[in-house]
């Protein structure tokens, strides 16, 4: 496996990964666009799961709530970029049973699924203002 398919495997998660925690920690000024009526239906409750699991409070400083729509992208995102370094350590030591281009397409994809998913949620928001 080279190098660079490992490098462009972890670029892919961190970077959809870092996205979803700043959008987690100070919202994202699109949610704002979302009626009230929506947002209201989006956001987490305070007695939920979810809540435990993702440990972050609204502050003054966060744009919006803590909304469903950032808080599930944020776990599934965190969850593959675990389960994809746990095969990755895997295949280095049984020795490259998966090729090394499905990690560095595995990044991409993930590039790739979280600027539709945020493309798709601006179009939502801004000119069909559900």
């Amino acid at each position: 496996m080279k190098t660079s398919e490992i490098i462009i495997f972890y670029s892919g998660f961190l970077v959809a990964l870092a996205f979803c925690f700043r959008n987690l920690l100070l919202g994202n000024p699109n949610d704002n666009f979302f009626s009230e009526k929506t947002r209201k239906k989006l956001v987490v409750p305070k007695d939920s799961a979810l809540r435990k699991i993702v440990r972050f409070k609204e502050t003054k400083h966060s744009l919006t709530p803590l909304l469903y729509i950032r808080v599930i992208p944020y776990l599934i995102a965190l969850s593959l970029l675990v389960v994809g370094t746990i095969l990755l350590v895997i295949n280095l030591l049984v020795g490259n049973f998966i090729p090394g281009e499905i990690f560095q397409y595995s990044g991409l994809v993930m590039w790739v699924v979280y600027i539709a998913y945020e493309l798709i949620l601006i179009i939502l928001a801004r000119v069909f203002k559900i």
